[in-house]
């Protein structure tokens, strides 16, 4: 009675394991055979990208289809299409702070990024801007021009570009925390020589201008590298003196703009006028 159970266990063992096998085999078959019909079929060739991104195309479609390498005129199977790779590729462009690729069936690609958001144009290199996270990006073909404020970081000059980097969006942020709100426009931040062994050569110069009665006044700011809040009070003093010298010239010499005056304020408690 014992052997008949056996059997009869053992028969429903190989029956089911044939079962299985078979079902394994047609779905392979059915995989294999739908994957031979999708990468012979032309409707899975790539003939869209759709993009998101808070800044309102910021890249363009065309722009965004020659970075990944991808043509109407030789398309792209889908199969084909890797999203991890295309996702590394496009950061390998500096102007993208974040990327998300995927692709949808039969013949389509989307795209989520953002982009960095320039603070200041680089004059180390041509057509340069850079970041609150101190990375250098193209100014074209992606933006249109903007008046922002000038920085010379003397990139290569030693190992302290990240340094300066970071020095260069330290002084355009308490800078304008203090000058805004007097009107003063800044137009260069030069941190090239902040960190110079010669302290009488050690220095950033800002360049900043107001504008009294249609007449511009310029000023060469030069400060140090440490308690720029102290030397921008110290400029917020000096300032109304400035405003009264502005009003006599103007009274004197009409609309003839002045030249420039430089105003040293690394010593302590001093300002130096040239």
């Amino acid at each position: 009675m014992k052997k008949k159970s056996y059997v009869k266990s053992l028969f429903f063992l190989v029956i089911g394991s044939l079962i299985v096998i078979g079902g394994s085999f047609r779905g392979y078959h059915y995989f294999h055979n739908s994957q031979a019909l999708i990468r012979n079929s032309k409707l899975y060739l790539i003939n869209g990208i759709f993009q998101t991104c808070p800044q309102k195309e910021a890249v363009s479609t065309a722009q965004l289809a020659e970075m990944l390498q991808l043509s109407l005129n030789l398309p792209t199977h889908l199969l084909d299409f890797d999203e991890k790779e295309a996702k590394k590729r496009l950061l390998n462009f500096p102007i993208f702070k974040t990327v998300e690729v995927s692709k949808k069936k039969p013949s389509h690609i989307f795209i989520d990024y953002t982009i960095r958001t320039p603070l200041m144009i680089v004059k180390d290199y041509h057509d340069a801007l850079i970041d609150e996270e101190g990375v250098v990006f193209p100014y074209k073909p992606f933006f249109s021009e903007k008046l922002l404020p000038k920085c010379y970081i003397g990139l290569g000059q030693d190992q302290l570009g990240n340094e300066k980097k970071k020095l260069a969006i330290e002084v355009l942020k308490i800078s304008q925390k203090y000058l805004k709100s007097l009107g003063f426009q800044i137009h260069l931040i030069d941190v090239s020589q902040a960190f110079l062994d010669s302290y009488s050569k050690k220095e950033i110069v800002l360049t900043i201008n107001q504008s009294y009665q249609g007449v511009n006044f310029d000023y060469y700011l030069r400060l140090a590298s440490i308690d720029l809040d102290k030397q921008f009070s110290n400029f917020l003093v000096l300032s109304k003196e400035l405003q009264k010298q502005q009003k006599l010239w103007i009274k004197l010499n009409g609309q003839k703009p002045p030249k420039g005056k430089v105003i040293d304020l690394r010593l302590d408690g001093m300002a130096l006028i040239d």
